[in-house]
C-alpha cells in the first residue's frame, strides 16, 4: 500500500456519514416536537378553563392566559399571597443555573432547596384552590380533585352552575361597584 492510497482510505472515512446518527436525532426532534405539542394544547385547556374560572368570580378572562400572573391572581383569589407563584418557578431557575459549570454539591443542594421552595408553595396553591372550591359552594373534599385530578377541577368549576360567594378576602376582586359610588359614605358633617 502507497502513501497516495492511505491518504485516499483516510479522506473516504472522513465525509462518510452515519445514518444511525441522523435517524436518532430525528427521532429525538420528533418526540420533542411531541411532546411541546402536548405542553402547548395543555396550557391552552387550563388557560381556557381558568378564564371561565375568573370570569365566573369578577375578575377578567384575559388574566388566566398570562402564564405566572394567572398562578398569581388564582393564589390571590384564594386568599394567599401572590407572590408565591414565583416560587413556583425555582426549580427550572435552578436547572438553568446548575446548567453552568460549577460545584457538583452546590448544584446538587441548588436542586434540593429549590424543590423544597416548590413543595411549599405547591401546598399553598393546593390551600388556594381549597378556598376558591368553598366559595363556589363545594364540599371541602372538592379539593382532592384539584390535587390528584387537576383537569377535572378545573372544568367543573369552569362549567358547573355555581357561583362565586363573595367574602371580604375576595372584595377587592370586585369590579362590577363603581368606584366614584358615594351611596354608602357618611353623610358630611357641618
Amino acid at each position: 500500500m502507497n502513501l497516495l492510497s492511505l491518504f485516499g482510505q483516510t479522506s473516504n472515512d472522513m465525509y462518510a456519514v452515519d445514518m444511525s446518527n441522523i435517524a436518532s436525532d430525528g427521532v429525538i426532534l420528533g418526540i420533542t416536537i411531541f411532546f411541546i405539542s402536548i405542553a402547548v394544547i395543555a396550557y391552552a385547556i387550563i388557560s381556557y378553563l381558568l378564564s371561565r374560572i375568573f370570569k365566573k368570580a369578577g375578575i377578567p378572562g384575559w388574566k388566566a392566559w398570562v402564564p405566572v400572573y394567572s398562578t398569581w391572581v388564582t393564589l390571590e383569589l384564594g386568599g394567599q399571597a401572590g407572590w408565591l407563584s414565583l416560587l413556583l418557578i425555582t426549580p427550572s431557575v435552578a436547572n438553568l443555573l446548575s446548567s453552568t459549570p460549577g460545584a457538583d454539591n452546590v448544584t446538587i443542594a441548588l436542586f434540593v432547596v429549590s424543590v423544597i421552595i416548590w413543595l411549599v408553595a405547591t401546598v399553598y396553591l393546593y390551600i388556594a384552590m381549597y378556598k376558591i372550591g368553598q366559595h363556589f359552594g363545594k364540599e371541602d373534599y372538592f379539593v382532592l380533585w384539584a390535587i390528584f385530578l387537576p383537569i377535572v377541577w378545573y372544568a367543573w368549576l369552569a362549567f358547573d352552575q355555581s357561583t362565586w360567594k363573595k367574602s371580604p378576602i375576595t372584595a377587592k376582586f370586585d369590579h362590577s361597584q363603581n368606584k366614584n359610588d358615594d351611596s354608602h359614605s357618611a353623610p358630611p358633617t357641618m
